[in-house]
């Protein structure tokens, strides 16, 4: 008979996974961004309104809280709960979720890529690879990160990247009210055809 608390990874495993996790999402997002011309300025035009201030401090704070847990496992344990893989496996097949959608997304967005609601003369709207089925790929994954960070480390400071979740919300929203301005009936058309995450 085997010790299923044997089997169980220790806290600190799980924290570096979730950096290994944080890292490979860092590195996909911001290798495509740094490939694209005229990156910098589109980055800049993202930091605009509530949602920009609730997902960038969102993500802050997970990091802050992540580092605190790797620094000092101990003093966060009264935040926890009990490992159990009915969380763990689900967690960690959302964090991975993430990490494809936001490498499939930025793949069909090519150009078409901006840190804001913002669209460039000329510009047409993307329908093809992921966004054929999904609206807010990105935007989704940010969600999957937000559960599954919770699910996977078993605890509730991981809570901090729920504003992030908020701020997505948020900057959906107003994302699509300017794509349905930019580009009327095709944005409908194709809004109707997919769905905003999963």
């Amino acid at each position: 008979m085997v010790d299923n608390a044997v089997m169980e990874p220790d806290s600190i495993t799980v924290y570096r996974l979730l950096v290994a996790h944080a890292a490979a999402a860092f590195a996909i997002h911001g290798g495509f961004i740094l490939a694209r011309p005229g990156w910098s300025r589109r980055l800049v035009e993202g930091s605009e309104g509530v949602s920009f201030y609730l997902i960038i401090g969102g993500i802050a704070a997970f990091y802050a809280s992540l580092f605190l847990c790797l620094i000092s496992p101990e003093s966060v344990a009264a935040f926890s709960w009990p490992f159990s893989w009915w969380l763990f496996i689900p967690g960690c097949a959302l964090l991975a979720l993430q990490l494809l959608f936001m490498f499939a997304a930025h793949l069909s967005l090519g150009r078409s890529w901006s840190g804001s609601v913002f669209t460039y003369d000329g510009q047409e709207l993307v329908t093809t690879g992921i966004y054929a089925h999904v609206s807010h790929p990105i935007y989704a994954g940010v969600v999957f990160w937000a559960a599954g960070a919770l699910l996977t480390g078993h605890n509730a400071l991981f809570l901090t990247l729920v504003p992030a979740a908020v701020g997505v919300v948020i900057r959906i929203r107003a994302e699509e009210r300017h794509l349905q301005d930019r580009f009327g009936d095709a944005w409908t058309r194709h809004r109707k055809k997919t769905r905003t995450f999963l």
